[in-house]
């Protein structure tokens, strides 16, 4: 484990359906790298068959390749644009949950792996972590330096008298 810190180049684009329905800005962040990460394909057609809960359900990909990459992964600010308010196509515990977006169906896992793949973090804002960070967030504030007041009145009530004085 370890932290890296550098410089991204921040972009903004536009995102639109294959279908030309819809379009919207988004900020994106290049990351160095030619994929973000890999995954298992999941076999999205095995996957409809076997939950009954997800007929209905029609995904386009069809890719047969064991693994693939992931290119973007939108935060939730952006996902929540696409979102129709259509109602999640949930079945049990564990099972995989579809969502009707404005760019077709997603699936979303039941997040129940135990065997995880590294992935990479890239903060957008250097200023937004700043802020997430900053004490006032946390409900703390950090007195500027010289402000001794609060410390001493601290120290005194601290201080007890022992029997010998």
């Amino acid at each position: 484990m370890g932290v890296t810190t550098k410089t991204m180049q921040e972009f903004n684009v536009t995102m639109s359906a294959v279908t030309g329905n819809i379009q919207f800005d988004v900020s994106v962040t290049k990351i160095e790298k030619r994929e973000l990460l890999l995954l298992e394909n999941p076999q999205y057609k095995e996957v409809l068959a076997k939950h009954q809960h997800l007929r209905g359900v029609h995904i386009d990909d069809v890719d047969e390749e064991s693994h693939l990459p992931v290119h973007l992964i939108l935060g939730a600010n952006d996902f929540a644009k696409i979102q129709t308010g259509e109602r999640l196509r949930v079945g049990r515990r564990g099972d995989p949950v579809a969502e009707y977006t404005r760019f077709g169906w997603t699936l979303m896992s039941p997040g129940a792996e135990t065997d995880l793949s590294p992935v990479y973090l890239a903060l957008n804002s250097t200023v937004d972590y700043d802020r997430l960070c900053a004490l006032d967030v946390l409900g703390l504030v950090d007195n500027p330096t010289g402000v001794q007041g609060d410390v001493y009145d601290e120290f005194k009530e601290q201080l007890t008298r022992s029997p010998e004085g």
